[in-house]
């Protein structure tokens, strides 16, 4: 059998010199493809296929080869097998295979193993591919001038830098304040870092150095003698950076080892990948810092004004990641950091620092403008980097976050970039109704638990889950609670959508014992020992407190026996008597006003017509519009400060839709005052004289041309 497949090998060979190189390739596939399952002679046939050019044959033949030298050793043949598997792994483009082979056959023979090479399969080609003094010699346009960081008080001061010269390892010396500079936004966990190390068999990957990062070692990083990453997360769980990682995958790798044109393919999608990354990240109100990372790929860094916690971070560049993540295939995105907390013993993962010397490639990580050219200037472009604060970063966080809109507003959009806008109409809720609503007004009044975590959530704009879940099971069971809730959530963009509420809460509200219990870290500092006086049929909740505004709402005779009693004896003024009477004046006030609310979303509208003059005749004009609320008691009163939301205001400038917004929360504030002062005309005018004196002066109704007014005038003072 062996004897035939020789004479088959050789008539297949006398083929080809005659020339007819087709049937001979045909041949010898046909004739390999029925011996895979088959041991012995795979080397022959390997050797006749790379005699016809046809290299992937061959590779698979040598690996037949080696599989059944592995179950019969023959030194000879095996040294043969090894020699000729790295010739084909070389003409494939696959140099570290081919590498691989050369080792074992040095192994074999009892040789010291061949040098390491400095591979790239994503690179240039071997004649053109840069070495480390090469990398960055090359001219390169000029860079467009930047506004200067205004973080940096001694940067205005700062002597212009000449063009940069070229070090003998291609990178302009930084200055002394370079590092430092380099060092500070870098700044990771302390007393460790990260080293790369590739052995002569070319495996390779990193290993920490208990010892912190210095300034004589990052000048070794940047000679090239060296190369170091950074363990992001500090000791106190906080992060000075964050970045996002482009990487090809292995198997894109693989395909690109094996292929010039593939490899081509695979290099120009990464470089405009990282582009479109960068110009998107800078129109959602990021300053990233791009940069080629000497191997496979793109880094993305952005740099914090103040340390922020790693899960704050983590959950903002997950989010920032899904919105920005590559729309190819071939490419996966790494976020960093990769975890939101660590244990007492763990490090975390580290990311390779730039402008090093990748051992596996030996070319630079190169810092790049937006267009993706190499920046001329690397350390100018990092003095100018921009350092993002927490409210730049929540402000993105929340155009990034998907939260659900409110009952009535339609459908939650699917998750990623929330476009330019289409913003929804400014709100019915704002900040102001926690402290006006009297509902929420009482609430957070008597509790200061509850009273802490919406400031916290109004300022700081994080809720930890505890808390969120808190402010949900308390407020949540009031009908204004609902805006109130979805307010406060999306002013915390960790929030998910599941604790947004759709309706009012069934079921009974969180217990104060419970409050403590999920949040001791909270109550603990705060009085919360609330006395809820007489009120035994219930248990203790932040929500007696709005049971105890009702309860004195309700209480009309009393509050109308006080008011009569201040009317029909004048007291002096100041008097405790005039001040309850104010007091329970505006009362009714309030229940008019809901009533009001009541009677215009049941439709009824018992207003009789208006009676003007017009001429000599009486003309009866239509009852004026009920307004839906107190707040817009007086809206025909104040001009507009803004047009009605255009239609197309998805399509404005962000800018243009902020301004929009801005505008019409203006108006909003405005018409609570004038609902406030409105309130306030009608308790004064209760008062006998419509007047009320206290130590700071005197406040009294006026009438300018038949319209009431309030007019103050201070103590001693004869002008309002």
């Amino acid at each position: 059998m062996r004897n035939a497949l020789l004479d088959d090998l050789q008539a297949i060979r006398q083929i080809a010199a005659e020339g007819r190189l087709e049937e001979a390739q045909k041949q010898l596939e046909g004739l390999t493809s029925d011996r895979i399952a088959l041991p012995g002679d795979h080397l022959q046939c390997a050797e006749l296929a790379m005699e016809l050019a046809m290299l992937k044959v061959a590779e698979r033949e040598l690996q037949l080869e080696l599989r059944d030298l592995r179950v019969h050793p023959e030194p000879s043949r095996q040294q043969r097998a090894l020699a000729a598997s790295a010739e084909v792994s070389e003409a494939l483009g696959n140099r570290a295979r081919s590498h691989t082979y050369r080792s074992l056959l040095a192994k074999v023979r009892g040789e010291a193993p061949p040098p390491t090479p400095r591979f790239d399969p994503i690179g240039s080609t071997p004649a053109t591919r840069p070495t480390a003094r090469s990398d960055i010699a090359r001219p390169t346009p000029a860079r467009p001038q930047r506004a200067p960081h205004a973080a940096t008080t001694d940067e205005a001061a700062r002597p212009a830098r000449a063009s940069p010269r070229p070090s003998p390892q291609g990178l302009a010396p930084p200055r002394t304040s370079d590092i430092a500079r380099f060092l500070h936004l870098y700044s990771g966990r302390e007393n460790v870092h990260a080293r790369q190390w590739l052995d002569p068999s070319g495996r390779g990957g990193y290993s920490p150095v208990q010892k912190a990062l210095t300034h004589e070692l990052l000048s070794a990083h940047f000679a090239g003698t060296m190369t170091l990453g950074v363990y992001q997360t500090r000791i106190d769980g906080s992060v000075t950076f964050f970045a996002l990682d482009l990487d090809a995958t292995k198997l894109a790798l693989n395909r690109a080892s094996q292929s010039p044109k593939a490899a081509a393919d695979l290099a120009e999608s990464i470089a405009m990948q990282g582009r479109r990354m960068h110009a998107e990240a800078r129109r959602l109100g990021l300053d990233l810092v791009l940069e080629d990372s000497g191997y496979k790929g793109r880094h993305l860094w952005g740099f914090l004004e103040t340390p922020m916690a790693a899960g704050v971070i983590r959950n903002f560049i997950k989010a920032l990641g899904r919105a920005l993540a590559p729309n190819d295939e071939r490419l996966a995105l790494e976020c960093f950091p990769k975890q939101e907390k660590l244990g007492a013993d763990q490090i975390g993962n580290l990311i390779k620092l730039p402008l090093g010397i990748h051992l596996k490639t030996g070319r630079r990580a190169q810092l790049l403008e937006p267009n993706g050219e190499v920046a001329a200037d690397p350390w100018q472009l990092l003095a100018e980097a921009r350092r993002h604060t927490h409210e730049e970063l929540m402000e993105v966080w929340s155009r990034l976050k998907v939260g659900p809109m409110d009952p009535g507003h339609g459908e939650r959009p699917q998750d990623g970039i929330r476009p330019a806008a289409p913003l929804p109409a400014p709100p019915d809720f704002s900040e102001i109704d926690f402290s006006t609503h009297p509902e929420l007004r009482d609430a957070l009044g008597g509790c200061a638990v509850l009273r802490k975590l919406v400031k916290q959530g109004l300022e700081t704009r994080r809720l930890s889950h505890a808390e969120q879940i808190v402010v949900r099971h308390t407020l949540g069971h009031r009908p204004i609670g609902i805006a109130a809730v979805n307010y406060l959530f999306r002013r915390c963009p960790e929030v998910g959508p599941d604790m947004y509420l759709k309706s009012v809460l069934s079921g009974h509200p969180i217990s104060c014992p419970k409050i403590r219990k999920r949040i001791p870290e909270v109550t603990s500092r705060l009085p919360c020992n609330c006395h809820f006086g007489d009120q035994l049929d219930h248990y203790p909740t932040p929500n007696l407190h709005i049971r105890k505004l009702e309860a004195d709402a309700s209480n009309e005779p009393a509050s109308v026996a006080r008011t009569s009693t201040a009317t029909s004896a004048p007291q002096s003024p100041g008097s405790s008597v005039e001040k309850a009477a104010v007091a329970d004046a505006l009362r009714p006030s309030m229940r008019e006003a809901a009533e009001r609310r009541a009677d215009t979303s049941s439709g009824l509208d018992a207003s009789p017509p208006v009676a003007h003059r017009e001429g000599k005749e009486q003309v009866s004009a239509p009852a004026p519009r009920r307004p839906s609320s107190p707040v817009d008691a007086r809206e025909e009163a104040i001009p507009r400060s803004a047009p009605a939301a255009p239609s197309d205001l998805g399509k404005l400038p962000l800018i243009a839709q902020r301004y929009w917004h801005l505008t019409e929360r203006v108006h909003r504030l405005g018409l609570e005052l004038a609902a406030s002062e409105h309130e306030f005309l009608e308790a004064l005018r209760l008062i006998p004289g419509e007047r009320y004196e206290d130590s700071e002066g005197t406040t009294e109704v006026v009438r300018v041309g038949g319209i009431p007014k309030i007019r103050f005038t201070p103590k001693g003072s004869s002008t309002s």
